[in-house]
């Protein structure tokens, strides 16, 4: 497994190159996995768990992902979460803005 951003909430979240996958932090284990084309970052702020893909900022729920905010290209960066908030970096401008 290839992954670039990783996030730890009750589950250790990692990208994969076909989408987000759950791993049990004590075995290590896959628990879930959730098919997102080519997702390039996911935070976690308690309550959501969030990916960032090409085409738009996810939220995951379960075995889902509904995409909640459309991107634009080169938007898709960094990506933090905290308190129902979310920011993402924009590389089409070179700034961070608020996403949720």
């Amino acid at each position: 497994m290839s992954g670039s951003s990783l996030a730890l909430g009750r589950f250790l979240w990692a990208t994969t190159d076909r989408g987000v996958v759950a791993l049990d932090p004590a075995s290590g284990s896959i628990v879930r996995r959730i098919m997102l084309p080519k997702p390039s970052a996911v935070a976690v702020d308690g309550a959501h768990v969030w990916a960032l893909a090409p085409d738009g900022l996810y939220s995951i729920a379960g075995t889902k992902a509904s995409r909640r905010v459309a991107l634009g290209p080169g938007v898709a960066g960094l990506l933090v979460a905290a308190r129902g908030i979310v920011w993402l970096s924009d590389g089409a401008t070179n700034t961070l803005r608020r996403a949720v």
